[in-house]
């Protein structure tokens, strides 16, 4: 790993290590969980959004999602509706990441049928056979998850590479694979319509500039 690939893992990291929100406006407080995402992301990307996965009544996680902001106002153009945000952050390759900081301990089966659940919940039959073997070496990577750890998913292209609290336990280049990532949260149906729909929030602050 080139010393600038692994100081922007160490930054991902640390990111996501949020705190509480204090009067610095460099930070967006998700008001579910307490924690702080910075504004200024890695490699210069915004953060669009941030939001809560909740199960039943219970918070899962907190996200936060950064993406390229330049590529993104490319590639919706004049239309900055919701709708069209959330397509070009589900289809298109823009450069984007999303940080998920647990909030409680998550046995490894569980992770893995939600993840598995809402890749058949957002990809064609076909795309899901295709991509098949890709997805089990993912979920296979998959370890208990302990209250304070991070997920993040950072994908540019046709490229996804998934870190497990600093680990990296997936790295491969889909197409496929890739819309469907993100075909969960932002898919006919994601994981939390609320999440969906918070994870662009400042979608028109960060178009603007």
């Amino acid at each position: 790993m080139g010393n600038r690939a692994g100081l922007t893992l160490v930054f991902l990291v640390l990111l996501a290590f949020a705190c509480p929100a204090s009067a610095d406006d460099g930070a967006v407080k998700e008001p579910a969980t307490g924690l702080s995402f910075a504004k200024a992301g890695p490699d210069g990307m915004a953060l669009l959004g941030v939001g809560v996965r909740k199960k039943m009544v219970f918070n899962v996680y907190a996200a936060a999602l950064y993406v390229d902001a330049a590529a993104l106002a490319k590639e919706v153009g004049d239309d900055r509706k919701p709708d069209r945000v959330n397509r070009a952050v589900w289809t298109s390759g823009l450069p984007r990441v999303m940080l998920m900081h647990f909030v409680r301990d998550v046995p490894s089966d569980k992770v893995k049928e939600a993840f598995r659940e809402s890749l058949v919940n957002n990809m064609t039959a076909d795309d899901y056979a295709a991509e098949k073997e890709g997805i089990d070496a993912f979920l296979e990577g998959v370890s208990d998850v302990r209250k304070g750890e991070i997920f993040t998913f950072r994908t540019s292209g046709q490229k996804v590479v998934v870190l497990q609290n600093g680990k990296k336990i997936f790295d491969r280049s889909s197409r496929r694979l890739v819309g469907g990532m993100w075909g969960s949260w932002f898919g006919s149906r994601p994981v939390c319509p609320t999440l969906k729909k918070d994870l662009i929030s400042r979608a028109a602050e960060v178009l603007e500039k």
